[in-house]
């Protein structure tokens, strides 16, 4: 960052702001850098949220990619984790409330006909709050699971394993188990609490 950004220019989400923030999180902001950067978080002048997600996004994939980088993972958890703690001393409104509006996170497809937001990583349980959305016809392959799972069915029909659940319905699956036909047929939207380390057993 020069003095002249810094003076005319304050970081904005579409500029300096987002890609500091995402270098930030990834610790490849050198010293200087980094404390520069946690001074504007601390006078409001980056908004708490967009380091927060950069935060939480590296949290995710460190999870994600534990089976195939084990050590790097850890190294690299460590380091979200002191980041975490680091932006919550400097600015307290990340330790207070987090807020994700309906227009802000980023959809993803995990398998045809199934998308899913992520909306919070807890860095220390490695669960995850998704918001997932099934097409009209969409099946979950065969799987594991590899944590419990909570799953609140918003809007629409979800069929899994003979147990038929609609908007409203709310079940809890213990780890371990294994789910051999889950679909819907006309569509859903779901809230779920999973750890996303199912095993596919898909043939």
């Amino acid at each position: 960052m020069n003095d002249k950004s810094k003076k005319n220019n304050p970081p904005t989400k579409d500029g300096d702001a987002q890609e500091t923030s995402a270098l930030y999180a990834l610790g490849l902001l050198k010293n200087d850098e980094e404390q520069e950067f946690e001074a504007e978080i601390a006078s409001s002048a980056v908004e708490p949220h967009i380091v927060n997600e950069d935060m939480q996004t590296v949290a995710t994939f460190s999870e994600l990619s534990a089976h195939n980088a084990p050590s790097p993972r850890k190294e690299l958890k460590a380091k979200v984790m002191a980041g975490i703690a680091r932006l919550s001393a400097v600015n307290p409104l990340l330790s207070d409330q987090y807020v994700l509006r309906s227009d802000q996170g980023e959809w993803q497809e995990f398998h045809p006909g199934i998308r899913g937001k992520i909306l919070h990583t807890d860095a220390v349980t490695g669960m995850h709050t998704v918001l997932a959305r099934l097409d009209a016809g969409a099946r979950f392959p065969k799987h594991r699971h590899g944590g419990i799972e909570q799953c609140l069915v918003i809007e629409g029909q979800l069929q899994t394993d003979g147990v038929d659940l609609h908007a409203g319905d709310f079940v809890i699956t213990p780890d371990g188990t294994i789910h051999s036909d889950t679909h819907t047929d006309g569509g859903c939207l779901l809230l779920l609490s999973t750890s996303l380390k199912d095993e596919s057993l898909a043939e």
